[in-house]
């Protein structure tokens, strides 16, 4: 529905995503459905197959706008976050104390 409360018609172009050099992914009607105590959404497989995404890969979800977007997860570095440690950005030892009730061997 629009502002004016009148219903938009969709057009072709907002049923089909172009994915250059792959084919065109038809979008798939759903609904939001409960799994467990969380909801979850059916991604088509052909959509996860233009950006090389599948089952059990980190995704990250954002909002843009009344959008979700769901993108590809980074994956941490851990030998380049390791190897950005400087003086400056280790933590400041002056909080330690020593070991006490069962932290004591």
């Amino acid at each position: 529905m629009t502002k004016a409360g009148t219903e938009r018609v969709m057009t072709e172009s907002d049923l089909t995503i172009d994915t250059p050099g792959i084919y065109n992914v038809d979008t798939m009607a759903s609904r939001i459905a409960r799994w467990g105590n969380s909801l979850a959404i059916r991604i088509p497989k052909a959509a996860l197959d233009s950006i090389d995404l599948g089952e059990g890969d980190p995704v990250a979800i954002t909002t843009r706008g009344r959008s979700l977007v769901l993108e590809r997860a980074h994956k941490v570095d851990l030998e380049a976050m390791i190897e950005a440690i400087t003086p400056e950005t280790r933590p400041d030892r002056s909080f330690d104390v020593a070991p006490v009730g069962r932290e004591l061997i």
